[in-house]
């Protein structure tokens, strides 16, 4: 259940409340998200004008209404007044939304039949949950020294967090085909040939060339090993992405016929898949919202249109081929993640599940190793509060789940702890739910079982720690400080590692008193494959970045990459 204050009203925004916002939404632009968020134990006070004024990714309901039509991206629904549908909208939500980047957003609920009412979710993407921002991931962290590896603001995690914390990219990709085009068909598993169906992987480039001197016979080239494809290849920047849509277009006003006939047989099979498609989208679509709308939808949304053609005409130009290219990618060392109060970490060092740290006292493992230096080098104290927060939100979902009597007592505990941290008007909230418990106890712990249970905190707060500390273990019965036990395993991994001379131990190592609790991490855009660069020749520009290379170009050498504008 959200435990939360009402988004129907936000009061109005005062000049410190905007630059927590801008801080908020500066850090939620470099995330990456993915369907693996989570709603957070801990969330900042000020998440709800985040909630109200980010639209791009999510849709409420302005009224009651129901779903007049909908197939895998298009949503059209009708709001009703006095019975009848007094207005009507028609919405593209993909499965799959661009961000920033090539980043992309995946669609996490939406509404696809039935009836819907005030305040419902019409539809979000991965970085909503229930109108509330889910940006990020709930993990298990312990503060330890961890052999050189987790100093200042570079991090230890675990192979099941790295492939929690994933990233998706979406490229899309516009493939002309004239009348002397020939293409090298390099895909034996797909129908199509020269490319993939829906569903496979693409290699980075389809291999393409344009036979421009209509002197020669095209027959010779055919077929034909020799033909230079290199100079005209459609690259994709996503290698090994997946197509996750074709859409394949005629241009108005060609009436040519393919030279290469092989090429001719593959884009007729396409066009025949897709026609089939969008004809019964067709069919459905004028059943549901007539004549008028679909022709509408369907020419905004699969059919190109002659004025798009001519943008992007040229001689004997007959089809134009769109592909949606989707690569998701997991956490690998490089890359970088941070909490909610921008304390970044790059990750040093990915660790086997087995060999990471365990806590004795609930038979967990920690997800991730952080240095205790960087938070007093950082300045980041932040964080200790809502690990201490967490602690006890973690605690109480799990009782709560477990036995549904221990809802009321912990919904006084949660109310205390929200007057112990200064607001009194969410613990008169908290108290408000408590004394209500009765009525609304299903609904609660439904929310709980669907999405978990979130607690909300000033991001920044002048509590005194030990006593925000010596609070939460009293009021909730839990320690922060629990023993930790390393495997034995472990340091012959790290020898390994290292290689180094260790001596390792014959059973395994427990550590009393370390601390651990939850806390929520983001995965940043910062990922290492983007990062590494290096220059060929010339000066770096201020951002450190390549600036020049030996010719001039404004480019740099991608590291393990070859520049071949220099020569060898």
């Amino acid at each position: 259940m959200l435990v939360s204050t009402s988004l129907n009203s936000i009061p109005f925004l005062s000049s410190s409340d905007s630059t927590r916002l801008q801080m908020s939404a500066k850090q939620l632009a470099q995330t990456v998200t993915s369907l693996g968020c989570e709603l957070p134990f801990v969330i900042g006070k000020d998440y709800p004008y985040l909630s109200h004024t980010c639209n791009s990714f999510k849709k409420i309901a302005e009224g009651d209404g129901e779903v007049l039509y909908s197939n895998k991206d298009i949503l059209v629904i009708g709001f009703i007044d006095d019975q009848d549908i007094s207005k009507i909208e028609t919405y593209n939500i993909p499965r799959y939304k661009e961000t920033a980047n090539m980043f992309a957003t995946t669609i996490r609920n939406r509404l696809y039949s039935g009836s819907f009412k005030k305040g419902d979710v019409i539809y979000e993407y991965d970085s909503f949950a229930d109108n509330v921002p889910c940006y990020g991931y709930n993990t298990n962290v312990i503060y330890f020294p961890w052999f050189g590896y987790n100093f200042e603001d570079s991090i230890v995690i675990s192979e099941s967090l790295a492939k929690r914390t994933t990233s998706t990219k979406l490229k899309k990709i516009n493939i002309f085909i004239y009348k002397n085009s020939i293409y090298k068909f390099i895909y034996p598993n797909s129908k199509y040939g020269f490319l993939p169906e829906i569903g496979q992987t693409i290699n980075k480039k389809i291999i393409v060339s344009q036979i421009n001197d209509k002197s020669i016979n095209i027959n010779d080239y055919l077929d034909n090993d020799d033909v230079d494809y290199s100079l005209n290849s459609v690259v994709c920047k996503l290698e090994n992405a997946t197509i996750d849509n074709i859409k394949i277009h005629r241009v108005d006003g060609f009436k040519f016929n393919l030279l290469d006939k092989k090429l001719d047989e593959c884009i007729t099979r396409m066009r025949q898949d897709y026609a089939t498609k969008v004809k019964q989208y067709s069919v459905d679509m004028t059943n549901s919202v007539g004549e008028s709308l679909t022709r509408s939808i369907l020419t905004t949304n699969y059919i190109m249109q002659s004025a798009k053609a001519s943008n992007i005409s040229k001689d004997e130009l007959i089809y134009v081929i769109e592909l949606d290219l989707v690569k998701k990618q997991s956490t690998v060392v490089g890359d970088k993640l941070a909490n909610r109060f921008a304390n970044k970490g790059i990750v040093n060092l990915i660790m086997p599940d087995k060999l990471m740290p365990v806590n004795l006292n609930t038979g967990e493992r920690v997800d991730i190793i952080l240095g205790t230096l960087g938070v007093y080098s950082r300045m980041n104290f932040a964080q200790i509060n809502e690990c201490i927060i967490a602690k006890a939100i973690q605690k109480v979902q799990k009782e709560i789940l477990n036995d549904n009597s221990l809802l009321k007592p912990n919904l006084l505990k949660l109310s205390n702890l929200a007057t112990k941290l200064g607001d009194d008007d969410y613990a008169a909230e908290i108290l408000d739910l408590h004394n209500n418990c009765d009525s609304i106890k299903n609904e609660f712990i439904n929310s709980v079982k669907k999405n978990g249970l979130y607690f909300e905190a000033p991001s920044f707060t002048n509590v005194n720690i030990k006593g925000l500390k010596d609070f939460v273990e009293e009021t909730f019965n839990l320690t922060m400080s629990d023993s930790i036990k390393i495997p034995k395993e472990t340091f012959e991994y790290i020898k390994e590692k290292l290689n180094i001379s260790l001596p390792l131990p014959t059973e395994d190592l427990v550590y009393p008193k370390i601390f651990n609790s939850s806390i929520y991490m983001l995965k940043l855009m910062q990922l290492a494959n983007t990062k590494l660069t290096a220059r060929d020749f010339g000066s770096y520009s201020s951002n450190r970045q390549p600036s020049k290379d030996k010719v001039g170009i404004s480019t740099g050498s991608r590291l393990g990459g070859i520049n071949n504008s220099v020569p060898h």
